[in-house]
């Protein structure tokens, strides 16, 4: 360095060296769930976000839970009822069908929001670091309310009717916790190959429509010939709905069926977790 030039710039003492970044290795079972712990603050605010967004400026409100699962119950009790009308002895078909619903529509709209979960959040995924797990598990947990509201709904239809409490109503919970599993296997599987095949989002739709009849909602298992009922048992949400009923005629859970859905469900939750984790770190390529 010159002394004498006060405009003189000090040499450079020694070439400068890359920049490396050092990350842990990600497993293919890591879906960071001790890091949603930690930031579950954040998680309630995106749960309480997904809620309110859901009634912002609406002219009916939370009556839209209850009108979800009520508008096709009349329209299947119309065109059904004939045919169903005495599906068992305790219960009229549009309860029936009500029931079956409650427990539909709360997979189907969470299956659905967990599905464009990823795909319709590119603006805070490209700013913000968060566990991406926490966006499909977030709008999953957001439906519990229309579930809770229909329940709500399903014991005052009971109480003037004049039907019994049983204790049975104890494995409600049971059955919520299982139907949220299903719907977050399922919808995060949709999320992770959302990422890369754009058109799951219009795959979704259809799906789910075929699954409503492949699911008991508008009928009883006892209406399908044996020799395809064995498409029933493939799908879990055919012991979930039925267990449901059952509980509310005061029987117990089917727990054989209920047996072979938590078999299917962990199949389900194994590929998605693989596929999700796999998928995650390419999530900045294509959204």
């Amino acid at each position: 360095m010159d002394t004498t030039n006060p405009f003189s710039l000090p040499e450079k003492s020694s070439v400068r060296k890359p920049l490396y970044r050092l990350t842990p290795r990600k497993k293919w079972y890591d879906l960071e769930l001790p890091e949603i712990w930690k930031r579950k603050g954040l998680l309630w605010l995106l749960i309480l976000k997904s809620i309110r967004l859901k009634y912002r400026q609406t002219v009916l409100g939370v009556f839209w839970t209850i009108l979800q699962p009520l508008a096709p119950m009349l329209v299947f009790s119309f065109v059904f009822y004939k045919y169903f009308s005495q599906p068992n002895e305790k219960f009229s078909y549009p309860f029936f069908v009500y029931a079956g619903l409650v427990v539909w529509t709360y997979f189907s709209n969470a299956v659905t929001l967990a599905g464009n979960s990823l795909a319709s959040q590119t603006y805070l995924l490209g700013k913000v670091y968060f566990p991406r797990f926490m966006l499909p598990l977030s709008l999953v947990l957001a439906g519990i309310p229309d579930f809770v509201i229909g329940c709500g709904m399903l014991l005052l239809v009971m109480v003037f009717s004049g039907k019994c409490f049983h204790l049975t109503f104890l494995w409600i919970p049971f059955l919520l916790l299982l139907v949220i599993w299903l719907a977050l296997a399922v919808g995060t599987l949709f999320a992770s190959l959302s990422i890369i095949y754009r058109d799951i989002r219009n795959i979704m739709p259809y799906f789910l429509q075929m699954l409503l009849f492949l699911t008991p909602v508008i009928y009883p298992p006892e209406a399908i010939s044996e020799k395809w009922l064995w498409i029933l048992k493939l799908n879990p949400l055919t012991a979930i709905v039925s267990s449901f009923r059952a509980v509310l005629q005061g029987e117990s859970p089917a727990w054989d069926e209920i047996g072979r859905t938590v078999l299917i469900t962990i199949i389900i939750s194994f590929f998605s977790m693989v596929i999700f984790v796999k998928m995650e770190k390419h999530i900045a390529d294509y959204l």
